[in-house]
């Protein structure tokens, strides 16, 4: 019996560390995703401002050239407002 709760805790231990680990893996790519998305938020207002581009600048970025030039990034389109992250944080 002594033998079986020390096998069960023993591999407990081991699942729990594994657990563990890919938790904070998905926790650390979440928080760089993120900041990717935010940054690239940013780089389209401040060019969109610049510029004085219209809405139309992101389907044209996103249905054009990064389909082009990546063509397994995009594999959903973002919903409409994309941006609107960024709009609502730079105000503050």
């Amino acid at each position: 019996m002594d033998k079986l709760l020390a096998y069960n805790n023993f591999f407990g231990e081991i699942i729990d560390t594994i657990n563990s680990a890919r938790y904070q893996a998905f926790k650390s790519l979440n928080k760089f995703h993120i900041g990717q998305k935010f940054k690239i938020g940013r780089i389209i207002v401040e060019n969109q401002d610049k510029n004085k581009w219209g809405q139309s600048i992101v389907d044209t970025l996103s249905n054009v050239y990064i389909n082009r030039k990546l063509p397994t990034l995009l594999t959903e389109k973002y919903p409409e407002g994309g941006n609107f992250f960024f709009l609502k944080l730079s105000v503050y």
